[in-house]
């Protein structure tokens, strides 16, 4: 990834959308590319862009392939710094587009802090230059992004080290109320200068005589992040499958005009946290790790924002359709779309309340119903209303915050999947634990772990690094992380106890594993010999091609 000679210099207030490295993915086709208007032929030396895809539930299990066609979007900076939705066909290298943001950002004037006379939040900050810059043309971003992830995050830390202002130049004293961390944390970050960032920071609880050698903020950190994501701050909403967060698409109203200050503050905290290598349990969701990175959004990217609207969809999409063996055609007011009664609203349910807020999809929505013939475009827009403008606001200050101290370049060589990792840390997986709370159904149900399939499986997953397991996990529930109480408590995505599967299958179904993280089950193939299973799953694991069934 090379870059302009003009553009060596990274400003913090200059936004440069992240470029992706693409590796090539499944060529195979899906029903769902129905959902998105024909594509262009991709060139077959082309690569494409990497995706991941999840799994839901229909009556057939004979339909299963990956969602590697279908026309995906990602969300770019334009040059005004306005973040745009943007299509990209099948086969399309993602471009890099830059932004300026410059009326956002605080002058040097706002860093005087009015300390009240309990000291509700005191900022302290020594004065330094400007924050430091990177010479961009000694990177390789391409080959640095094809390194393991351990490699990727010495290098990245390495680079951070290069960015961080010594602690002998300058830090920030920060003064917080427990009982208000949050609001003077925010108070405290928002008043603060992007060089300023740059700078080691020192946490002060008001009234306590504790000196912070690293403790203390650590603490803090802790406990900023546990109220950031709480879902009654009304800032983000948790999916209970997943147990990631995602914006709240009505956060204004539950915290009103202050909530787009509070996304450019959280932007800063979680990328300072990143710059300081402290791992916060922030568990972003998957589309929301795909857009600080700038990779497309697919349609099944969906699933992990709201499962329901997503069977819902696929559903409405499916209306109307002549059913396989029925002789007759099934195309009654009963089974149209103009039964629904819809129109182009959405509405959305506000954070500790009991009401619904509506919004229009397109102009003068509410007044224009969904039929059979503009059914496509109203999946499409429900599909972007979800993913970006009912967030849009929220998710550019979060962006522009989280780039004031991380270049997005540096983030760009990491995946979703990684950069997870890079902000939570990599979880410890009890493989014991795991091997204990596993079921098996098929040809496995009877020899169960004695099974040599069986043995093997669980031989490749004792031998993988702690990120491989991790990855593994992520591939078959959907969610990086154990629960507290282990293994025996994984849930499915309706919130009832539902443990590790492990399916059998024949080579002739699949010969790569295939997983349903509605139900956290596996189907894992008959394979002869374990040098063949350990190459297949290393392709899951490694290559991000996660299988998409229908069942």
């Amino acid at each position: 990834m090379s870059r302009d000679e003009n553009d060596n210099n990274y400003g913090v207030n200059s936004l440069v959308a992240a470029m992706y490295s693409p590796v090539p993915v499944s060529e195979s086709k899906h029903e769902l590319s129905e959902f998105f208007s024909p594509l262009t032929e991709a060139s077959p030396n082309r690569q494409q862009p990497r995706q991941v895809f999840g799994s839901y539930s229909s009556n057939s299990h004979l339909e299963q392939s990956v969602l590697s066609d279908t026309a995906a979007f990602t969300s770019l900076f334009d040059d005004d710094g306005a973040l745009n939705w943007e299509k990209v066909e099948s086969g399309m290298v993602c471009k890099s587009v830059s932004g300026v943001c410059e009326n956002n950002t605080p002058h040097e004037g706002d860093l005087t802090t009015n300390t009240s006379s309990h000291s509700s939040n005191h900022l302290t900050v020594n004065r330094c230059p400007r924050a430091k810059v990177l010479n961009w043309n000694s990177f390789d971003f391409e080959a640095i992004a094809a390194l393991p992830f351990t490699d990727k995050q010495t290098w990245f830390y390495d680079r951070m080290a290069e960015l961080q202002i010594p602690s002998s130049e300058g830090f920030v004293k920060i003064e917080v109320r427990r009982s208000h961390i949050l609001t003077d944390t925010h108070r405290a970050f928002t008043i603060l200068q992007p060089a300023d960032l740059h700078k080691w920071i020192r946490i002060q609880f008001y009234s306590e005589p504790g000196v912070d050698s690293g403790g203390l903020k650590r603490e803090w950190e802790t406990l900023v992040t546990k109220d950031i994501f709480d879902a009654e701050r009304g800032l983000f909403t948790c999916d209970s499958f997943s147990a990631s967060s995602h914006i709240n698409t009505t956060s204004g109203i539950s915290l009103g005009d202050s909530h787009l200050s509070y996304f450019r503050f959280i932007g800063r905290f979680i990328g300072k946290c990143i710059m300081d290598q402290q791992c916060i349990a922030a568990n972003l969701s998957l589309p929301l790790r795909k857009q600080i990175l700038s990779v497309p959004i697919t349609f099944s990217d969906l699933e992990f924002v709201d499962v329901e609207l997503y069977k819902h969809l696929i559903w409405l999409k499916r209306l109307g359709k002549p059913k396989r063996n029925v002789l007759k055609s099934l195309t009654s007011r009963e089974d149209s779309v103009a039964a629904l009664m819809l129109d182009f609203t959405v509405a959305y349910a506000v954070a500790a309340q009991t009401r619904l807020v509506s919004f229009d999809l397109v102009p003068n929505g509410s007044n224009i119903a969904v039929t059979e013939e503009n059914k496509e475009e109203y999946l499409q827009a429900r599909l972007r209303n979800r993913m970006l403008d009912s967030i849009k606001p929220q998710l550019e200050n979060f962006l522009f915050g989280l780039y004031e101290l991380i270049p997005p370049e540096l983030l760009a060589v990491f995946d979703y999947q990684e950069l997870d990792l890079l902000i939570c840390g990599i979880p410890r997986i009890d493989v014991s634990d795991w091997k204990a709370n596993t079921e098996y159904s098929g040809v496995y149900s009877g020899r169960r772990e004695n099974h040599p399939v069986i043995q093997w499986f669980w031989q490749c997953v004792q031998n993988m690094s702690g990120e491989e397991r991790v990855r593994l996990l992520q591939f078959i529930t959907g969610c990086p992380r154990v629960p507290v109480q282990g293994f025996k408590a994984l849930k499915s995505y309706e919130g009832n106890s539902r443990k590790f599967n492990i399916h059998s299958i024949h080579k002739y179904d699949s010969v790569y594993p295939r997983a349903h993280t509605c139900f956290n089950r596996l189907d894992l193939p008959l394979y002869d010999k374990q040098s063949e299973m350990e190459a297949h799953l290393s392709v899951i694991v490694n290559m991000e091609l996660a299988a998409f069934n229908m069942e």
